[in-house]
């Protein structure tokens, strides 16, 4: 998810475990136990999310059943996991919102975005993104930085330029970089050029958008 659990894009199996129901053990497979490291680490440039679980060798059939399988040794198993892997489209039910306290809003009970009941206790996100947006910079004008809003419906890699009124690119924000889905920005600091007209210009592999901006010192 990119907007903190509103809608998510489609299972991404990360573990490769492949254990049937039923299955005798040790080949009826689960992990059990959970635990995702709260922040994202970078090695080389590339990050990657921590994983740490209990691989459960005889899952039984169901959590709802009385038998729940035999007792088994099961092992504690680390992983890490580059976020470049995991997927960010598509995304699935939109209209389906996630993780309800009071159980709604799930298949056959669609209940209105507006007036979900969301575990966290943060406001309700802003939707995710329908398409490539840039949004105007702020504050406008700016003396002598300024934040540059964006918006991302699929994860890709995006270029984000400044020009002058002549065409001159002036700065590179972002070359070529990989970005998720979902709401970004980026800082500009103007100090070292003169008032004026600039033109800010979000790239991506198929779009392009551009953006005016007023420097005024």
């Amino acid at each position: 998810s990119t907007n903190r659990g509103r809608t998510w894009s489609q299972a991404t199996n990360v573990t490769r475990t492949n254990g049937g129901q039923n299955a005798p053990p040790p080949g009826s497979l689960s992990e059990r136990d959970i635990t995702l490291a709260e922040r994202v680490t970078y090695e080389d440039g590339h990050g990657c999310l921590h994983l740490f679980y209990e691989l459960d060798h005889d899952a039984g059939a169901a959590a709802t059943y009385e038998f729940e399988g035999v007792l088994t040794l099961n092992p504690m198993l680390y992983q890490r996991i580059p976020v470049d892997s995991i997927p960010l489209c598509p995304i699935g039910n939109p209209f389906w919102p996630a993780l309800h306290v009071d159980s709604s809003g799930f298949p056959g009970r669609v209940i209105p975005l507006d007036t979900a009941c969301y575990l966290s206790a943060d406001p309700p996100p802003d939707p995710i993104p329908t398409s490539l947006a840039l949004h105007q910079n702020f504050p406008n004008p700016f003396n002598a930085s300024t934040t540059i809003p964006f918006e991302l419906l699929c994860a890709g890699k995006i270029s984000l330029r400044i020009f002058d009124v002549l065409g001159r690119e002036i700065a590179v924000l972002c070359d070529d970089d990989a970005r998720p889905a979902g709401a970004h920005s980026v800082s500009f600091d103007g100090s070292r050029f003169a008032s004026g007209i600039y033109f800010c210009v979000l790239s991506t592999a198929d779009k392009r958008v551009v953006r005016k901006m007023i420097l005024l010192k």
